[in-house]
Parts: C-alpha cells; structure tokens; sequence
C-alpha cells in the first residue's frame, strides 16, 4: 500500500498571520503605514492608498501592527 505524500508548507515569517491588517513598518530613518497584502521570503507588499510598495524585510528594523482594515 503506498502512503500518500504530505506536502509540508514551512511558513517564511509571523506576518504570514497579519495580511489584511494596518501595519507600521519602521526602517531606518522612514516610516510607512499601509495595509499588509502579501509575505514573500525576502520581502513584503504593503498597499498605501491605490498603490503597492515592496519593501525587503532586511530593510525592516520592526513592524507594528495596528488593527483590522476598513
């Protein structure tokens, strides 16, 4: 009988937990304010308004997250 292959998703970050929400994201001499939409590996997508910025997570010094978007 051949046992059926389970596929184990490792997960890249907490934040994976977080997409939806209003997060604060602190560099190092920058803030920005905007709603989680994806976690990659490297980096993560933030919509500010009607746009999507990609920031790399090794830029990131940490990350607030405020609450539920509206």
């Amino acid at each position: 009988m051949k046992r059926a292959r389970v596929e184990v998703r490792i997960r890249d970050t907490l934040l994976e937990d977080h997409i939806g929400k209003i997060v604060v994201c602190h560099l190092e001499g920058k803030t920005i304010k905007g709603v989680l939409k994806r976690v990659a590996r490297y980096e993560i997508e933030i919509e500010i308004g009607s746009r999507l910025v990609v920031l790399f997570k090794h830029a990131l010094t940490h990350v607030s997250i405020l609450g539920i978007s509206p």
